[in-house]
C-alpha cells in the first residue's frame, strides 16, 4: 500500500513538473524519493528471501 501511494505521489510530481510548478514538484518528489529509496535498499539487502532459495529469512 505504501509503494502505490508513493508512485501515486512521484505521479503527481510529474505532473507538476509538466505543468511548471516547479515547487510543488519538487515538494512532491521529496516526500516519495524517502519510501522508494527505503523500499529499493530493502529489495537489494533480501534479495535473497524474495528471489533466491533462502529457506531461513528470519534469521539474524
Amino acid at each position: 500500500m505504501c509503494l502505490i501511494i508513493t508512485i501515486a505521489i512521484m505521479l503527481a510530481g510529474y505532473n507538476f513538473y509538466e505543468h511548471n510548478l516547479y515547487t510543488q514538484a519538487y515538494m512532491s518528489f521529496g516526500f516519495a524519493i524517502i519510501p522508494f529509496g527505503f523500499f529499493i535498499y530493502r529489495l537489494i539487502i533480501n534479495r535473497k528471501c524474495i528471489f533466491g532459495n533462502s529457506k531461513d529469512c528470519n534469521k539474524k
